[in-house]
């Protein structure tokens, strides 16, 4: 799931709220995920308090009781563990895909840099050129003036 997610040129500007979006959904999983697992984790059975008493006739209730705890702990853990091992890969495909995002939402702002340069660039090139053509005609101007200034000379 290593792809970059791309979105169509006419969603370029939801960019940015799709990788919110995601971001938010990652942070709820989170949140859900680890109260899912505090909630659902098992207790462990109680610990053995050493060996029975073969002279109580409880003490075979009491094995099979503690046979059966533990059996049913370790049944609840593996189906816990499946889970977390969901948990994991849903948390992990939604990382990707803000990952992904992250890079698109970069390469957006590289090329609209780039394309802000190449138009500063640009610009700073037409006014070069509006200088000079406002030079080479004040250098008119000047001259027809002169020439007003020296026909009422005369």
């Amino acid at each position: 799931m290593g792809a970059e997610v791309k979105l169509p040129p006419s969603a370029a500007g939801d960019e940015l709220t799709h990788l919110q979006t995601t971001l938010s959904t990652l942070s709820t999983q989170m949140y859900t995920f680890l109260g899912v697992i505090q909630r659902d984790a098992p207790a462990p059975p109680p610990p053995a308090t050493g060996l029975p008493d073969p002279d109580d006739p409880a003490a075979g209730e009491l094995a099979k009781e503690a046979a059966a705890a533990e059996e049913a702990y370790r049944e609840k853990k593996k189906a816990m563990d499946e889970n977390v091992k969901q948990f994991a890969a849903d948390l992990v495909a939604t990382w990707r895909e803000a990952n992904g995002l992250i890079r698109s939402v970069e390469a957006t702002i590289e090329a609209q840099e780039g394309r802000g340069a190449e138009a500063v660039a640009e610009a700073d090139e037409a006014s070069r050129r509006a200088g000079v053509e406002l030079d080479a005609r004040a250098g008119d101007a000047e001259a027809l003036l002169e020439s007003v200034r020296e026909a009422i000379r005369t």
